[in-house]
């Protein structure tokens, strides 16, 4: 079976992401620069939000 993977950058996004069948999420910031690390905040608050890996 295919998984997807699916950059992000915020919690909505997540939350859309696992809802919408994605395997796992790849949390970033500053996508327009390459991708940066994003806050520890938000990735406190994805990974208590989501069931999937982050």
């Amino acid at each position: 079976m295919t998984q997807i993977e699916i950059c992000l950058t915020d919690l909505a996004s997540a939350l859309a992401a696992e809802g919408g069948g994605a395997a796992r999420v790849e949390l970033c910031d500053n996508l327009a620069e390459g991708g940066t690390t994003p806050s520890v905040g938000m990735i406190t608050a994805v990974s208590h939000a989501l069931t999937i890996p982050t």
